[in-house]
């Protein structure tokens, strides 16, 4: 069979693959036809075919399929039970301040489809005690709600990675970590310009802690034992989840319609074939050597690669996990070489993310609370431009000066 140039076949997956996702084609269905391409044209022999499908049913496959079942059975069950609106009537206990962004902060530790709406609900009375406007409001809730994406281990887009790069948490925690502070600091500075310059009425405001049940911090445990077990510990990631689950279970004894409920939404079809297409596509490129190709190729151009190519198919895709399952697999060879460029496509694809008009949480954020989508940009495009800056300037310099 004819076969194409590896890159430039890769180039049209991607196009396609980008293409079918801005025209609402399920996740999977277009990852799928981007990966038939793909192999068809730059693969193409049997072998090697043979090869890449076999290389993908291992222990990796399992981890990251068990990983994501778990964490989204986790998540709805957190929501459906109840204990999220607990904990935030304990976290309002520190002060408005503290809970208008940790109330998005701790919601974002269980990752699930536009789950910045539930953040925006259960944080809407603080922010109006705070007579925030709409476009404040939303960025807060945005923006805090999506810091986690660089480490956090129940993030699809770190459990597709440590599959791909053959990494532990811990490895992509201690890469990433600067990331997340950034975000962390970037945001803060932005928040506090809000606090300065964009309240009304400030003057009016009053420290309402009517609501407030410090009992309510308990109800942190699920997030903590889950990073002491697999961070501290290093327990098995999918065990770690699976151990969390069952004393969650056992303690607040959910209804068997909300366990059902939880388990309907955990079994997504879409999600468990993207899996699939992820490592068998991240195998394809490995079969036709493309990634050592394109290390050689962009070996002096490194640095604006792994940042950009994340950066465009994020932006693209408004999805965390597409910029590792398309971006990463050819970079693999670089990353291996430098950490650094790993820690570059990270940003590039969490910022890309993060500015794309297309994300759900952006839109269900907007419209509960009832701003146009374009407003918040004036605090996310500082905040994301704030990121990168420090993430390259702190990461330079603990590089060349500390380590």
């Amino acid at each position: 069979m004819f076969l194409m140039n590896p890159e430039l076949v890769l180039m049209i997956s991607i196009i396609i693959v980008v293409s079918l996702i801005l025209k609402k084609i399920d996740i999977s269905i277009s990852l799928g036809a981007g990966l038939i391409i793909y192999t068809i044209f730059a693969v193409s022999d049997l072998d090697k075919i043979y090869t890449a499908l076999m290389r993908t049913f291992d222990l990796t496959l399992f981890t990251a399929l068990t990983s994501l079942i778990q964490a989204m059975f986790l998540a709805d069950l957190y929501r459906l039970s109840g204990v999220a609106d607990k904990m935030v009537r304990g976290l309002i206990c520190a002060g408005h301040n503290f809970a208008g962004v940790s109330i998005p902060a701790i919601i974002g530790l269980l990752p699930m489809p536009g789950g910045a709406y539930i953040s925006a609900v259960l944080a809407d009375p603080v922010y109006k005690d705070q007579m925030f406007e709409s476009e404040a409001k939303t960025f807060i809730n945005y923006w805090f709600r999506h810091i986690w994406i660089p480490i956090w281990p129940l993030y699809q887009n770190i459990i597709i990675a440590i599959g791909l790069l053959g990494m532990s948490v811990r490895d992509i925690l201690n890469i990433n970590w600067v990331i997340t502070f950034s975000s962390i600091l970037s945001g803060l500075i932005i928040f506090i310009f809000i606090k300065r310059f964009s309240l009304k009425n400030a003057s009016q405001i009053i420290e309402k802690r009517d609501s407030c049940d410090l009992k309510g911090i308990y109800h942190l445990w699920p997030f903590i034992l889950i990073a002491a077990l697999n961070l501290v510990m290093g327990v098995y990631l999918p065990l770690s989840i699976f151990i969390t689950i069952i004393i969650f279970i056992i303690l607040y004894r959910p209804d068997k319609d909300v366990i059902l409920k939880a388990l309907k939404y955990a079994f997504n079809l879409s999600l468990i074939m993207l899996i699939f297409e992820v490592f068998v596509f991240g195998n394809m490129i490995r079969v036709s050597d493309i990634a050592s190709r394109l290390s050689n190729i962009l070996s002096g151009h490194a640095f604006i690669a792994t940042l950009a190519v994340p950066f465009v198919i994020g932006f693209a895709t408004a999805a965390e996990f597409a910029y590792v399952a398309l971006a990463f697999p050819p970079f693999i060879d670089l990353f291996h070489h430098n950490l650094f460029y790993l820690t570059l496509a990270f940003l590039g694809g969490y910022m890309g993310v993060m500015l794309s008009p297309s994300h759900a949480c952006l839109v269900l954020s907007a419209k509960y609370y009832e701003t146009h989508i374009v407003k918040p940009f004036k605090y996310i495009i500082p905040a994301v431009i704030l990121t990168i800056l420090l993430t390259i300037g702190t990461d330079l310099v603990i590089r060349h000066f500390i380590i």
